[in-house]
C-alpha cells in the first residue's frame, strides 16, 4: 500500500478511528486505572458469577438466584484470569510443590460462603484472580462497541457515534459496577451487541437463515444473564420475522428462532436439568428473587417509590448526559419530527422497548441503581442520534445554514453535557480517574498507633513525607529466587520484618515473593493499590491476640527465658513466661509460611525436681524422674500474629521448684532440638 493511499484510507476513516480512540480510552483505560485502584471492590453477590464455578458447588449445593448465564461468563473468563494470577503468584516448587498454585490454590483456599467473599479479598492472589476476570470483562465491553460505533459512523450519525464512544464509559456508576465482576457488566455488552443487532437488521431488506440462528444464540445468552433484556429480544423477534415476505417463511422463521433459542438457553443453563429437585430448587430459588424485591426487601421506605426511583435513575444518568438527560422529552420530540418516513418506525420501537424496560425498574418497590446500566448505551445512543437530526435539520434551513457552523453546535451540546457535570460533582476528575499515591497516603494516615510503629519501603517511588513513625527503614527488593536458595530467602525476608512494622512495596522484579507468598503471612491486613501495597498488623481484627498480649505482658507473668534459641529451620524461640504458677506461654518467631504444618505437632514438657524432691512427685511419676505435660498443637493453644506465633499450655505442677524444664517438638511434624530452661522457682 502506497502513502497515498494510506492518507486517503485515514483520511475517509478519521472520525471513525477517532471514535474507537476515544471508546478505548473510555471504556478500557479508564476503566482499567479505576479498578487497579479499588482492587479490593467485590460484591456478595458476585457468589452468582465466581463463586458458583467451585468444583464442591454442584448443582444440588447451590443457591439459583441467577440463571448460568453469569457463569457462562466465568467459565469463558476462567483461564485466563487463572494465568494472570499465576504471574503474580510466589512460592517455588520445592518448597510448595505442583499442586500449590493456579486452580489448586482456588480450591483450596477460595471461601465459597458469601460471608466469606471479604475475606478472598483479602489475599493479594485472589484479588488478582478477581482483577484478570474484570480485564476480561472490559475488553468484551470494548469489543461490544466496535460494531455499533461502525454502524453508527456508517450511517453518518456523528454525534451519537461520539457520545457512545466517550459518554457510556465516564459514567460513574458505570465505572464502579465494572470494578465488580456482576451481571450488569456484562449484560451491558449483550445489550450492546443486541442493539447493533437491531439496526444492523433493520438496514437489510432481506435476511438469511445464519441471521436466525445467531441471534437466537445471542437472546439465549442475554436472557440468560437477565430477564430485563426481554422487550429488546422481542423487538428484534419481531423485527425478524418481519424480512421474510411469505406467512410460510414468517412461520418457519418464527419455529426455527424458538427452537434453537431454546436449544441454546438449555445448552447454557444445563445444570437446571441436573436432576428433578434440581430443577424444581431453581424454579423456586430464581422466582422467589422477584418476589422479595417485589415486597419490599430491606428497601427504603418512601411514599411515592416511582417519583423516588426516577430521580434516582436521572441522577445516576446524568453522568453521562448531563443537562441533557433533563431536557430528552424535548429532544426526543423534535428529533423524531427530523426522522425519514421508513426510519421513524424502526427508532419509534428502539425507544418505546427502551423505556417500557426503564417503566418496569421505576415501578419496582426496590430500586437498585445498577438496574438502570443495560439500558444506558440504549439512553445515550438515542439522545445522540436525535441531536444529530435536529443539528442536521437546523444546517439545511437556509437562512441559518450561512450563519451557523457545525462546530458552534457540537460546542453547545459538549457545554450542555460536561458543564452540569463539572458544577454538580465535586472533585469529577478524581472520582473517574483516582490516584494511587493519594489512596495509599490515606491509607496510610488511617492507621493507629504510628509512633510505635516502623516504616519500611520496599521499591517505593513516591516522595511521601510520613512522619508519625518511630523510625524508617528502606529494603531491597527480593533477590531472584530459584530451589537453592528458598529456603534461606523466607527465613531472611521473614526476619526483616516486625510484627508492628507498616510496609510499603511495589510488585517490581521478584518483589511478588514478598507481596503475595511472605509479607501476607505476616501481616493480617494488606491494601493494594495498582502494583502498591500496604501491609501491616490491625491488632484489632485479632481480639483472641488481645487477650493473650495482656495475659503474656502482664507484670505478674513470671518470665523464665529471654533469648533466641534455634530450635527448628524455620522456629526461633524468643521467650517464655509462666503465670500463676499453672499456664505457660512459649513465644516462638516463625521463619516460614507454612503455618498450616504447625497445627498436629506433639510437644513434650517435662519438669525434672530437685534430687531431694523427686519422692514429692505422685507415685506414676516418680520411677521417670520427672512430670511431663505432653501435648498436641492445635487452633485452640496456638496463636500466630505477625512472625509471632504464641503456644499456651496450661499444667499442674505438684512441686513449686524444679530443677529443669524441658521442652521439644517429637512427632506430628518436622522434629525440634530439645530446649532447656534451668533453676525454675514458680510464683503464686
Amino acid at each position: 500500500m502506497e502513502k497515498g493511499e494510506v492518507f486517503d484510507l485515514l483520511t475517509k476513516y478519521r472520525l471513525l478511528f477517532l471514535a474507537l480512540l476515544l471508546l478505548f480510552v473510555s471504556v478500557v483505560l479508564l476503566q482499567v486505572n479505576y479498578n487497579k485502584n479499588n482492587m479490593h471492590n467485590y460484591t456478595v453477590d458476585e457468589y452468582f458469577t465466581i463463586t458458583t464455578v467451585h468444583p464442591k458447588l454442584t448443582p444440588d449445593k447451590t443457591i439459583h438466584r441467577a440463571l448460568n448465564g453469569p457463569r457462562m461468563f466465568t467459565y469463558l473468563f476462567y483461564p485466563g484470569a487463572m494465568v494472570g494470577m499465576i504471574n503474580h503468584m510466589g512460592g517455588n516448587i520445592y518448597e510448595d510443590g505442583w499442586k500449590y498454585p493456579g486452580h489448586n490454590y482456588f480450591v483450596n483456599n477460595y471461601k465459597t460462603s458469601s460471608s466469606g467473599l471479604k475475606k478472598n479479598m483479602e489475599d493479594p492472589n485472589f484479588r488478582y484472580f478477581h482483577y484478570y476476570l474484570k480485564l476480561q470483562a472490559i475488553v468484551f465491553l470494548f469489543l461490544s462497541f466496535i460494531p455499533l460505533v461502525y454502524l453508527l459512523w456508517k450511517q453518518k450519525y456523528y454525534v451519537a457515534m461520539f457520545m457512545v464512544a466517550t459518554l457510556v464509559g465516564i459514567n460513574l456508576l458505570a465505572l464502579e459496577e465494572r470494578s465488580l465482576f456482576y451481571i450488569e457488566p456484562l449484560l451491558m455488552a449483550m445489550m450492546n451487541l443486541l442493539i447493533w443487532l437491531y439496526f444492523f437488521i433493520a438496514e437489510k431488506k432481506i435476511i438469511g437463515w445464519f441471521w436466525i440462528v445467531f441471534s437466537s444464540f445471542l437472546f439465549a445468552i442475554t436472557i440468560s444473564l437477565k430477564f430485563s433484556s426481554l422487550f429488546i429480544i422481542v423487538l428484534i423477534a419481531i423485527l425478524l420475522l418481519s424480512k421474510f415476505k411469505t406467512l410460510e417463511k414468517r412461520l418457519s422463521a418464527g419455529a426455527l428462532l424458538i427452537v434453537c433459542s431454546l436449544f441454546f438457553f438449555s445448552l447454557i443453563n444445563w445444570n437446571i436439568f441436573y436432576s428433578k429437585e434440581v430443577f424444581n430448587m431453581v424454579i423456586h430459588d430464581y422466582f422467589s428473587n422477584f418476589w422479595q424485591y417485589a415486597t419490599g426487601n430491606k428497601g427504603q421506605v418512601v411514599e411515592n417509590n416511582k417519583i423516588y426511583n426516577l430521580k434516582n435513575m436521572v441522577s445516576e444518568v446524568f453522568y453521562s448526559l448531563g443537562g441533557l438527560v433533563y431536557l430528552l422529552p424535548v429532544i426526543l420530540f423534535l428529533g423524531f419530527r427530523c426522522f425519514s418516513k421508513k426510519s421513524v418506525w424502526v427508532w419509534a420501537g428502539f425507544v418505546f422497548s427502551t423505556l417500557l424496560s426503564i417503566a418496569l425498574i421505576v415501578k419496582q418497590h426496590v430500586y437498585i441503581d445498577r438496574n438502570i446500566l443495560p439500558f444506558l448505551t440504549a439512553l445515550v445512543l438515542i439522545t445522540g442520534v436525535m441531536l444529530d437530526n435536529m443539528v442536521n435539520h437546523v444546517l439545511k434551513i437556509d437562512r441559518l445554514k450561512k450563519k451557523t457552523k457545525p462546530a458552534y453546535l457540537y460546542v453547545i451540546i459538549i457545554a450542555l453535557i460536561f458543564l452540569p457535570i463539572w458544577g454538580y460533582s465535586k472533585n469529577y476528575l478524581r472520582k473517574i480517574f483516582p490516584s494511587t499515591k493519594s489512596n495509599i497516603t490515606n491509607v496510610i494516615e488511617e492507621i493507629s498507633n504510628q509512633k510505635m510503629r516502623r516504616l519500611v519501603t520496599i521499591d517505593y517511588p513516591f516522595e511521601d513525607e510520613f512522619i508519625g513513625f518511630s523510625s524508617k527503614k528502606e529494603l531491597q527488593s527480593a533477590i531472584p529466587t530459584n530451589g537453592k536458595n528458598f529456603k534461606d530467602f523466607l527465613s531472611n525476608s521473614i526476619g526483616n520484618f516486625q510484627s508492628d512494622d507498616v510496609v510499603l512495596i511495589s510488585e517490581i522484579n521478584n518483589n511478588k515473593q514478598l507481596t503475595t507468598y511472605v509479607l501476607p503471612s505476616i501481616f493480617n491486613t494488606n491494601r493494594q493499590f495498582d502494583k502498591y501495597f500496604v501491609f501491616y498488623n490491625d491488632i484489632g481484627k485479632d481480639k483472641q491476640f488481645q487477650k493473650i498480649s495482656e495475659r503474656f505482658n502482664d507484670t505478674s507473668a513470671q518470665s523464665i527465658l529471654k533469648d533466641s534459641v534455634v530450635i527448628r529451620e524455620d522456629l526461633i524461640l524468643r521467650e517464655i513466661k509462666i503465670q500463676n504458677g499453672n499456664r505457660i506461654y512459649l513465644k516462638f518467631d516463625v521463619l516460614s509460611t507454612k503455618f498450616k504444618d504447625w497445627n498436629g505437632c506433639r510437644f513434650y514438657f517435662h519438669a525434672k525436681p530437685y534430687e531431694g524432691d523427686l519422692a514429692k512427685l505422685p507415685e506414676d511419676r516418680i520411677e521417670h524422674g520427672f512430670e511431663g505435660w505432653d501435648f498436641t498443637v492445635n487452633e485452640n493453644n496456638t496463636l500466630k500474629y505477625g512472625k509471632s506465633l504464641f503456644v499456651v499450655k496450661d499444667f499442674s505442677p505438684t512441686l513449686k521448684k524444679y530443677s529443669e524444664f524441658s521442652f521439644g517438638i517429637f512427632r506430628g511434624c518436622a522434629k525440634s532440638e530439645e530446649f532447656k530452661v534451668n533453676n525454675i522457682i514458680l510464683s503464686e
